[in-house]
């Protein structure tokens, strides 16, 4: 038996109104494992809520920030922030975006203030496009990801200088 993306699509709105923390699925080389916390949807299908950036100080002091309820990090190869700087971090795992369409503006450019409600970016999940808000309010000082690339859960996206 083998799964349509319709299929997917309606097993995770199932899942996203069942009272399940978590729902694990294989079928052929299909795996389909989802995690649900917090009472708000995490089906990267769905509409997402915007992420919320929450300040973490670390051990050295230097604050990032990531979605409440992010425990992934940034892959090794990213550069640690510096002292006094914000990073928005992806929600979900897709492909990045930083304009809605070719041939249009970016969201964002390094320099671009920002607040907690603007869209910095789409990540494409399964033919659905997710904002990504920045969650914080400050400048745009470092674009971390590529146009197109393929971003991973926790990644780091952008760095702000918080205002």
């Amino acid at each position: 038996m083998e799964l349509t993306q319709d299929d997917v699509i309606h097993i995770l709105k199932l899942i996203d109104q069942a009272p399940v923390g978590h729902f694990s699925l294989q079928v052929g080389d299909l795996k389909l494992e989802v995690l649900k916390g917090d009472g708000q949807s995490v089906l990267p299908t769905m509409q997402l809520a915007p992420p919320v950036a929450q300040v973490v100080a670390t051990a050295d002091s230097k604050p990032s920030t990531a979605p409440v309820g992010a425990g992934a990090t940034a892959p090794a190869s990213a550069a640690p922030a510096e002292a006094g700087v914000l990073v928005i971090k992806a929600p979900i795992l897709g492909t990045f975006y930083r304009r809605s369409q070719p041939g249009v503006p970016a969201y964002v450019e390094e320099g671009s203030l920002v607040d907690e409600d603007t869209t910095v970016a789409l990540i494409e999940v399964m033919k659905l496009f997710n904002p990504v808000k920045a969650g914080v309010k400050g400048r745009i000082v470092r674009i971390s990801a590529e146009n197109g690339s393929l971003v991973e859960y926790g990644q780091e996206l952008f760095r702000v200088e918080p205002a």
